[in-house]
């Protein structure tokens, strides 16, 4: 039990390095205290996957841009256990490793960036890329590597930032990401919103890369990617969704037939990220 709980201490003093500065933030405790259980709530994404992957549980997984380890995590215990985890940032990957072991689990983890993915080519079966493509170096090139790795018909899970959505995810400030960027980085500094720590990634807006669905769409085509938008998806199917009541709600606009025309607008403005399958064709 004493050897549990070092592992925690340990784990929850490295989580404090990325998160301490930044007490500002709005429910800075919540926040945190999320980061440090990562694991939990994955249930959602796990069944999402899973209704387009039904037997993940044979699959060869790739976590790209693992972050702290969460999802990871999350997989194997629901006995989903071909994970392999990738991350640029050390204490990332540091980190990963410990939440595994509060639970006796010993992590595949790989210290690397996402554009030169050191795995042979066809070796994966899914890959799981979750708020990391705007923030890599080379997106293009990411997904050309994505593509090299992935068996045919392989799987993509990622979240694309809207390019004009109101509210940026990142800095949480509205209409942010409208502004030209010079303007918006000294917008950024003014409000004292600018992110102080060294998190070996592009964290500053200018940096990061956003897109529209159709540019990201182009892009992945490109790259040999068929594009799924999973929420339009459910839209189509709400059957397929395991939250009741938004199931309900998206069942009635259904009926009035105004569930894909509200949601082609909401799509342009008001979703922060997009959620999308690509498969390797």
């Amino acid at each position: 039990m004493a050897m549990i709980d070092d592992v925690k201490n340990e784990m929850e003093e490295l989580i404090s390095k990325y998160t301490d500065w930044w007490r500002s933030r709005p429910n800075f405790d919540k926040w945190k205290d999320k980061k440090i259980h990562d694991e939990y709530g994955k249930d959602s994404v796990i069944n999402t996957i899973k209704h387009y992957v039904p037997d993940l549980s044979n699959k060869r997984i790739l976590d790209l841009g693992c972050g702290m380890g969460g999802m990871s995590v999350a997989f194997i215990l629901n006995n989903i256990r071909n994970v392999i985890s990738i991350d640029l940032n050390v204490d990332y990957c540091k980190i990963t490793k410990l939440r595994g072991l509060k639970y006796g689990l010993q992590m595949n983890i790989v210290n690397g960036v996402a554009e030169f993915i050191p795995l042979k080519d066809n070796s994966i079966d899914v890959v799981i890329m979750s708020e990391v493509i705007e923030h890599v170096d080379d997106p293009e090139l990411v997904l050309n590597e994505i593509n090299r790795i992935l068996r045919l018909d392989g799987k993509v899970f990622i979240t694309v930032v809207n390019k004009y959505t109101i509210k940026d995810p990142h800095y949480h400030m509205f209409f942010i990401n409208w502004l030209p960027k010079n303007i918006a980085e000294m917008y950024i500094k003014l409000r004292k919103k600018d992110k102080k720590y060294d998190f070996k990634d592009r964290q500053k807006l200018s940096e990061m890369h956003y897109f529209t669905f159709s540019e990201f769409e182009k892009l992945a085509n490109k790259y040999g990617f068929e594009v799924i938008d999973i929420f339009m998806d459910k839209i189509l199917h709400p059957e397929n969704i395991h939250n009741s009541n938004l199931k309900n709600k998206i069942k009635f606009m259904k009926k009035l037939r105004i569930n894909k025309l509200l949601y082609k607008i909401a799509k342009l403005f008001m979703v922060q990220s997009y959620s999308l399958l690509l498969i390797k064709k």
